[in-house]
Order: structure tokens, then sequence, then C-alpha cells
């Protein structure tokens, strides 16, 4: 809308004023002409007879430039009210329109991530593709191609035992990388139950001793050394959780770390915090990660090196599957690693003694202790 100038109207509002001072004029003029040798007093009788003959008209002149000038004043209020309300509407409007583009920017950043996030879901899934083929090609190959040696070889004893530990071994590896597989989509699913049980850990490291020693051997790791380290806890500590997911958390660390390293040292160990919660850890003097890599280990299908030529072999769910374990078993983990030094994964598990079934617990374990 066109401003309104003020200024501009007000002085219209004197027209009146300066028709009256030209009539004045007129009148003084007129006067002067006509009775030149007039005296005052005939002059200021001459003077109220016009005045008197044309006082209606000026009252009324007056009257009419009043009303114009109040007229004016009010079309002044009233355009500057309408101008107060559009300058009012412009900012609410551009206000709105900032906002929606705040929002459209937003989602515009959003939608940008998401497809982000979804491109690089689906490079993961098909290096995943990639890498799980060649995983499965491999022991298959094996299991094939000697199964084939072994039809012309029934006379000789020692090839038959060597042929057949390999094709063992490469059908357990086979069956664990079908287990992580199924693993891994029941724990995406929520469809992965939790069976709680009474775990007694110097049988649990125990056993993982004896799988320790058997991995060492199949990787060749005669320079690697495993250690087992108790922290002085006491003997036959026992805690109630899910047997084969603690085990499960424990062999994929272990296998990690004999994998990742060369020499020197894969220690485990557990300490009880409190009553409630045992403190475990798996530590390694390998390769180590970068620190931009840290968070993403345990991302399904993240692997530190993810080519086709990769020096080292794996799935990539290991450390998502013992992320995913450790999450039902209601746990944290977290990972310290200096590149070229080595990495420790520490974990806590909640002992689920007072949300075990009573009738499991006879004879396994004295509720003494946990009396107080």
């Amino acid at each position: 809308m066109e401003k309104i100038d003020r200024k501009g109207i007000i002085g219209k509002s004197f027209i009146f004023l300066i028709i009256t001072a030209f009539l004045m004029f007129l009148y003084e003029s007129f006067k002067q002409l006509l009775f030149p040798h007039i005296s005052i007093w005939a002059s200021h009788i001459i003077t109220i007879i016009i005045v008197s003959a044309f006082g209606s008209f000026l009252s009324y002149f007056y009257f009419l430039s009043t009303a114009l000038k109040a007229m004016y004043a009010k079309e002044i209020d009233r355009r500057h009210q309408y101008q107060q309300i559009i300058t009012a509407m412009n900012k609410n409007l551009e206000e709105t329109v900032a906002e929606r583009t705040e929002s459209l920017q937003q989602m515009n950043e959003e939608l940008s991530l998401a497809k982000r996030k979804a491109e690089e879901a689906n490079r993961l899934k098909t290096v995943f593709l990639q890498n799980i083929s060649h995983e499965i090609c491999t022991p298959l190959n094996a299991i094939i191609g000697l199964s084939g040696i072994i039809e012309n070889n029934y006379d000789n004893k020692d090839k038959l035992v060597s042929y057949s530990s390999i094709i063992k071994q490469n059908g357990t590896d086979l069956l664990g990388l079908i287990t992580e597989i199924l693993d891994a989509s029941r724990l995406e699913s929520g469809k992965m139950p939790v069976l709680t049980e009474i775990v007694c850990i110097d049988e649990l490291m125990d056993e993982l001793k004896v799988f320790a020693t058997g991995l060492s051997e199949r990787l060749k790791k005669e320079g690697v050394k495993f250690i087992v380290n108790n922290y002085n806890c006491p003997q036959n500590a026992i805690i109630a959780t899910d047997k084969t997911k603690l085990k499960r958390i424990f062999t994929n660390l272990i296998h990690n770390a004999f994998k990742f390293t060369h020499s020197g040292v894969v220690e485990i160990g557990w300490a009880q915090t409190d009553d409630l919660t045992f403190s475990f850890y798996v530590s390694d003097t390998g390769i180590g990660i970068d620190d931009e890599q840290l968070p993403l280990i345990f991302e399904r299908f993240i692997q530190i090196d993810d080519t086709l030529t990769r020096k080292y072999s794996g799935s990539g769910l290991g450390l998502s599957i013992v992320k995913g374990f450790i999450d039902l078993l209601n746990g944290t983990i977290t990972v310290k690693s200096i590149k070229d030094e080595g990495s420790i994964f520490t974990f806590t598990i909640p002992d689920k003694i007072y949300e075990t079934d009573a009738s499991i617990l006879v004879g396994k374990i004295d509720m003494g202790r946990y009396s107080n």
C-alpha cells in the first residue's frame, strides 16, 4: 500500500486560511478603490456590514474546513492503523516463510542423510555378499575337493585321517558362518531368545582355554601366548545368565584377537565389580584399530579392510553379534585400542540370580552369599 503523506494532507486543511487571506486582500483593495477618502469609522462600519452579510458563508466555510480537517486526520489514523496491520501481517508472513524454509531445509538435510545412509547400507550389503560368497566357497571347495581325493586313498589311513580332519574343520567353519548369519538375522528381527542358567565362571574359563588352544593351532599362532587372569577372584564363582551367548561373546572376541595378533599375548580375565555385576575383558597385542574406525566396529557388515584382496578373512558380523548379545544380556561393552600396539574389549554382564527360577538353583548355588 502507498504510504500516507501526513504533511501533505494537513497542508490541504489550511486551504481555507489561504482563501480567507485572499478574500481579505480583495476586500481591502475593493474598499480602497470605491472609498479612497472614507474615514476610519466609516471603514469599520462598512467592514461590519460586509462581515455581517457574508458571515454565514464564512462560518459555513470555516465549519466545512474544520470538518474536512477532522476527516483528513481520521483518514490518516485509519490508514496508519491499516499500515500497522499490514506491517504486522507481513512480519508474520515473513516469519512463517522463514520457519517453513528452515523446516524444508532440515527435511532436505534429513532426506540427504537418509539417502547417504541407504547408499552406504546398500554398499555394505554388496560388500558383505561378496565377502560371504568367498567365505562360503572356500570351505565348500575344500570339502568337495578333498572328498574327491579320498575316493582314491582308501588304503592310506594317514591320508584319510588328514583329509577327514580338514573336511571336518572346513565343515565346522561353514557351520559357524551360517550360524553367524542366522544370529544376525534373529538379532535384527528381535527374535533372539535369552535362556538364563547358572554358569560357573571357572568352568567357562576352562572351556575357553580349550577353544583358544585349538584356535591357536589352527591359525598357526605359535608365537601368541594365551593367558587367563582371574584377578584373585573367588573359586567356583557363578553368574546367572545365558551361557551360550556369554561363551559366544568370548569366542568371537578371542577369535578376533588371535586373527589380528601375530606375536605377543591374548589375555582374558574377569572380576566381580559388585554382588550383581561381573566385568570381563579380552585384550591382545595385535595390530590395533584406528581411532576413526572405533565407533564403527560394532556395526553390521563393517570390516577395517572390506576389499576383495583383504589380508584378513571374515564375514564382518562377529563384533556386531557380540554387541547384540551383550545388549540382550543388559550389559555394556567398551573398547580401547592403540594402532600397532593392541586392543582391549571390556564388557559387563549383570547377574540375574534374583530373576532366576529357584528350581534350577537347587544343588548348584549357596544362596547364603546373596542373603545380605
